[in-house]
């Protein structure tokens, strides 16, 4: 699913006398890393950006900095919120990459920690440094509509759940959906409702927070106008289509029983302190 369409790191001398009296120090754990990676530019700017992590890799094609950041710095499995990185130079939505890159063959390999891996390629390449900040936001709270906590007709419990999928079995993704089309059609199968309050904070790029107390996947169909929803691309009055299906919110409610609560809450916003430009290898 498309962001806008639906889808770092001291030296000492000491007296030789000393330094065998004191006990050994342990060294920091070393930030895991792909074994091999290429980061090339994409000057035709043009075409489908995409980003996935197939098998032992992870493979994008002509995608921002920014969305490699929103990649790198999502919750496992996850992509981060846009609203939920602030700061950097305005090159980082402008310029496009390719980048593909590999595990070594006994390293981890879960999305989760590909991600972290492509942490360490963006401050190797990009000199990327960041810091995360505590802010205190308008949120909406996803919470059940009805008070006995009943579904709704659309929204139904899944026979599995794609995060421990993913986690145990990297790569393997059955029948795991989660997309929203600028028709106005929601699809998720097997996700949890963390991932699928993920993807309406992309929507509504407001941060959205799962209290709905529901647990494992769920599958869910729903049918919405998305004319003004600001995480979706907009068409012009003359080649928009006739949609008669309820707003987005009103949707929720009456396909699949859940309703969006405007409130404040702490928000973790990544902070961009410095980036530059890669060489190209």
């Amino acid at each position: 699913m498309h962001r806008r369409l639906v889808l770092v790191w001291l030296a000492t001398a000491v007296v030789p006398a000393l330094m065998r009296a004191q006990a050994p120090q342990p060294s920091e754990p070393k930030s895991p890393a792909f074994e091999v990676a290429s980061v090339k530019p994409n000057t035709a700017r043009t075409g489908v950006r995409w980003s996935r992590f197939p098998g032992d890799r992870f493979v994008a094609t002509n995608v921002p900095l920014r969305d490699l950041i929103l990649i790198a710095y999502g919750e496992a499995g996850q992509i981060r919120p846009d609203n939920q990185v602030s700061s950097g130079p305005s090159w980082i939505d402008v310029d496009r990459f390719d980048v593909s890159a590999k595990v070594g063959a006994n390293s981890p390999n879960t999305v989760a920690q590909k991600q972290r891996m492509l942490r360490t390629l963006l401050a190797d390449r990009f000199k990327l440094t960041a810091h995360t900040e505590t802010r205190e936001l308008p949120i909406y709270a996803l919470v059940m509509a009805r008070r006995d906590g009943t579904l709704g007709p659309r929204l139904r419990h899944a026979d599995l759940e794609c995060e421990a999928i993913e986690g145990s079995q990297p790569g393997r993704r059955d029948r795991c959906i989660l997309y929203a089309l600028p028709s106005g059609k929601l699809m998720v199968r097997g996700q949890s409702m963390k991932s699928l309050a993920n993807a309406f904070t992309m929507l509504l790029d407001r941060t959205v927070e799962d209290r709905t107390g529901l647990t494992g996947g769920v599958d869910a169909d729903a049918d919405f106008n998305p004319e003004g929803l600001p995480g979706m691309a907009q068409v012009s009055p003359d080649e928009r289509r006739l949609n008669d299906a309820p707003p987005f919110f009103t949707a929720l409610q009456e396909q699949l029983g859940l309703k969006l609560d405007s409130t404040k809450g702490p928000v973790d916003v990544l902070v961009i302190d410095h980036v530059e430009r890669p060489t190209p290898d």
